[in-house]
């Protein structure tokens, strides 16, 4: 007779709670072209940021990642970040 007991999974509890304080955060993007690769540089009496991708220092700040996301979405027709289809089909689960 199997035993089809299984313990939580903790460890993927805690990544996405995790997860879900990240999406929290402010997140800062170049007002022009929406990158996220923001550079911070100090000099002696300031500090300039400006976007690394295509050097725009209008630089703008989103309550959160999915605030961002949905700018860049409208923006450029389809989500950054394009999720796997996690099925036995295409060989990833």
């Amino acid at each position: 007779m199997a035993n089809n007991f299984q313990l939580p999974d903790y460890k993927a509890e805690k990544q996405a709670l995790i997860n879900k304080e990240y999406d929290k955060e402010k997140v800062y993007y170049c007002k022009k072209c929406l990158s996220l690769a923001i550079i911070s540089t100090e000099r002696e009496t300031e500090s300039i940021d400006f976007c690394n991708d295509c050097g725009c220092t209008d630089i703008e700040e989103a309550e959160n990642i999915n605030v961002w996301e949905e700018m860049y979405e409208k923006r450029y027709g389809h989500k950054y970040v394009i999720k796997p289809n996690k099925t036995k089909n295409n060989g990833r689960y």
